[in-house]
């Protein structure tokens, strides 16, 4: 009853409204989150038979995820809330990683694509030399 303008009008009393809950998500978590939607768009979209080259089209720019993070963020907070703030560097690790394979992944679909990884695994020091007899 008291969410109606004209019978609070006239007892002389402002509705009650929610007092806004302080942010949880900050800019960050959002941008990392665009980031991963970003790849696996482009994953679908390479699977639906466009060209790689083409995919790159539905990953976010740093525009879109900028315009995206207040929307995103206030969303997040309304339905996760501030139960999840402990969890905030759980989620941001899962959702860059998920971002970085989702990137290699698709990596692997291009074809003719070389991937030297010898630079990605550790240097083995050399054997040390046996004595001679």
């Amino acid at each position: 009853m008291l969410d109606d303008p004209d019978l609070s009008a006239k007892l002389g009393i402002a509705p009650q409204r929610e007092a806004s809950a302080p942010a949880v998500f900050d800019a960050s978590i959002c941008g990392v989150l665009y980031d991963a939607i970003g790849r696996v768009l482009a994953l679908v979209v390479i699977r639906s038979g466009f060209p790689p080259d083409q995919a790159g089209a539905m990953l976010f720019t740093a525009d879109e995820k900028a315009a995206l993070a207040g929307p995103t963020g206030k969303v997040l907070d309304k339905y996760l809330g501030s139960s999840t703030l402990k969890y905030q560097d759980e989620i941001a690790l899962c959702l860059a990683l998920g971002s970085v394979l989702t990137g290699k992944l698709g990596q692997l679909k291009k074809p003719g694509t070389v991937i030297d990884a010898a630079d990605r695994f550790p240097q083995q020091p050399p054997a040390p030399e046996s004595p001679a007899s």
